[in-house]
């Protein structure tokens, strides 16, 4: 399965912190900045079947620092695609996890309508 990055906050840790150390431990890359996606912050993953939410945050600037942690329970192939065809991988079927959709649509709405425009004739929208 093809997904971003995703955790959970430790005891005492902020969702922005959790972002941060979560991205480094799964990629290798860390986050010059991490911002909500989502107005409300909390995201309801199936309010009728599941009490869990999450947060929605973006990372910005990041750099690769080779730190990867996984643990023992992860099995994980860090890949990195470019915009476009993550989109494309969506519209396609090719990406199923909700999370990773919901967030790309809350990160596309960050965009200026000329970087959408950009982006829908790239992958013929």
């Amino acid at each position: 399965m093809v997904q971003l990055p995703c955790g959970n906050a430790e005891q005492n840790e902020t969702h922005h912190e959790a972002a941060a150390r979560e991205l480094e431990e799964e990629t290798g890359y860390r986050a010059e900045t991490v911002r909500y996606l989502a107005h409300q912050k909390s995201i309801y993953f199936e309010p009728t079947h599941v009490e869990g939410k999450y947060v929605a945050v973006l990372a910005r600037d990041c750099a690769y620092t080779g730190k990867l942690r996984l643990d023992e329970t992860e099995d994980i192939e860090t890949v990195i695609i470019p915009l476009e065809q993550w989109v494309e991988m969506i519209w396609r079927g090719k990406v199923t996890d909700s999370k990773s959709i919901a967030v790309t649509l809350l990160a596309l709405g960050g965009l200026e309508i000329s970087e959408l425009k950009d982006l829908a004739k790239k992958i013929g929208k």
